[in-house]
This record gives C-alpha cells, structure tokens and sequence, in this order.
C-alpha cells in the first residue's frame, strides 16, 4: 500500500466522519424542532 493512498483513504475515512456527525447533529436538531410546538 503506497503512502499517498493511504492518506487518501484515511482523508475519506475523516470526510465520513465529518459528514456522519453532522448527519447525526441534523438529525437531533430536527427532533427538537418537531417536538417542540
């Protein structure tokens, strides 16, 4: 495995991570606002 693949995929894997939290954060808002009137 080259090293710039590497860092490649371990950038993507972080860019997941991101874009999972602020799913989750969306997800947790929007459940606030609908239950709140």
């Amino acid at each position: 495995m080259l090293p710039w693949r590497r860092l490649a995929s371990d950038h993507g894997a972080r860019q997941t991570a991101v874009q999972d939290l602020n799913y989750k954060r969306s997800v947790r808002e929007r459940a606030v606002c609908s239950s709140s009137p």
